[in-house]
């Protein structure tokens, strides 16, 4: 998707277009921020470690593969990941060196994920408390099977986002367990949860819409208006029936939800997940004018780090593949995380690139097919574009290149 200058500066603005040009003039990697310089074996810092280092936005921290559900489209099923019995104690040095570049008002996510995670409630409390900082956002992603009164305790008084996977009608036969049904008055009492979805050939968007709002109803009464924020995603795989998903039906489906939410000012819980997606774009636009700069398509291992309670970090939070350790030098690690390429064929010659930016650099390696889980991303994301594109016009009658 190619974007018309005028229509960069107009949603970064000029200032930002050429602040960002002068930041990135002269690297050749942007989104690339790796280990802290100063944290492990007295590597000296460089200018270029210096910025990278300072684009860490999560850290993902897999705490073993041990699941109490089979979903149907589980990307780990092929994975090995390792449980490991004893907690590297260099990883809580690490994460609280990130979190210094931090600060209160842009706060380090850490991200606890399995597996399912609460199978590992011990660990997380004991990383918890040794990390917890001002600097620090606490996340889980759980499918919600092991909540209980001192889980959800533990959960509110370090603020954890809780971010419940649930597919709304469809999830006793996508996953083999409904949490809304079985733990709502649980989830009620959580004070920060989200819903994190996949569409299946036995889910529509707009039925997982109407599931999500009528948690909401309840959700928001309980918790002083507050509602639950949802992200969505399509299952990609065609042995997960993802082929049998009608991709026309879901665009349409996107188009109708953009315009519940931005238009008749409906389903509010969808707004997050939007905000995502624009942000990404705003990024993507912020780096248009640099050509030297090498796009990632994912922020796996370079906005986003993920590692194991030995301190290996991982290729991906849902691979079990290892790109360095804790302890690895920096342009060792820098070069591995590059050489993982994308998935797509068409690249920069895709209507949706300028969101997808090439797509899942693992999905070959995770066994999927790429034909569909392009089909997916542009069902999704094409939308998105539409309506940004829609909204510059409207606002200033010039033409998105597209």
């Amino acid at each position: 998707m190619q974007l018309i200058t005028p229509y960069c500066r107009r949603l970064c603005g000029d200032d930002k277009v050429n602040r960002r040009t002068q930041t990135l003039k002269g690297f050749n990697v942007v989104n690339n921020p790796v280990l802290p310089a100063k944290a492990m074996r007295g590597h000296k810092e460089t200018k270029m470690q210096n910025f990278l280092r300072n684009k860490i936005k999560t850290i993902f921290i897999s705490l073993g593969g041990g699941c109490n559900l089979s979903c149907s489209y589980c990307s780990q099923k092929k994975e090995h990941i390792e449980n490991i019995a004893v907690v590297n104690k260099d990883i809580y040095r690490f994460i609280k060196e990130h979190a210094s570049y931090h600060s209160k008002s842009d706060k380090l996510k850490v991200l606890f994920y399995g597996g399912e995670p609460l199978l590992y409630f011990d660990k997380i409390k004991t990383i918890a408390k040794k990390i917890k900082s001002k600097k620090i956002h606490f996340t889980i992603i759980t499918n919600g099977k092991l909540l209980n009164q001192e889980i959800v305790k533990f959960l509110n008084k370090y603020k954890f986002g809780v971010q419940v996977s649930w597919d709304g009608r469809a999830s006793l036969e996508s996953r083999g367990f409904d949490a809304v049904k079985e733990k709502k008055d649980l989830l009620f009492k959580l004070n920060s949860m989200s819903f994190s979805s996949i569409i299946t050939d036995k889910l529509r968007l707009k039925d997982l819409v109407e599931d999500i709002e009528t948690f909401n109803t309840e959700y928001a009464k309980r918790n002083n208006g507050r509602i639950a924020n949802a992200i969505v995603d399509a299952v990609r795989d065609r042995n997960n029936a993802a082929g049998r998903i009608d991709y026309n039906v879901l665009e349409q489906d996107m188009r109708d939800l953009i315009k519940s939410v931005f238009v008749e000012g409906k389903n509010e819980s969808f707004k997050y997940w939007f905000n995502l997606e624009f942000k990404n774009l705003r990024n993507f636009i912020t780096v248009y004018k640099d050509k030297q700069s090498v796009l990632s398509p994912c922020p796996e291992g370079l906005q986003h780090i993920s590692i194991n309670l030995k301190g290996d970090i991982l290729h991906c939070h849902n691979a079990s593949g290892i790109n360095g350790t804790i302890y690895s030098d920096y342009y060792e690690y820098l070069s591995k995380v590059l050489s993982k390429t994308k998935s797509c064929q068409e690249g920069a010659f895709c209507e949706v690139y300028s969101l997808c930016k090439g797509g899942c650099k693992l999905a070959n390696a995770l066994g999927e097919n790429t034909d569909i889980y392009c089909q997916s991303r542009k069902a999704l994301l094409k939308p998105i574009l539409e309506f940004v594109s829609y909204l510059h016009y409207a606002l200033t009658k010039e033409v998105v290149n597209v």
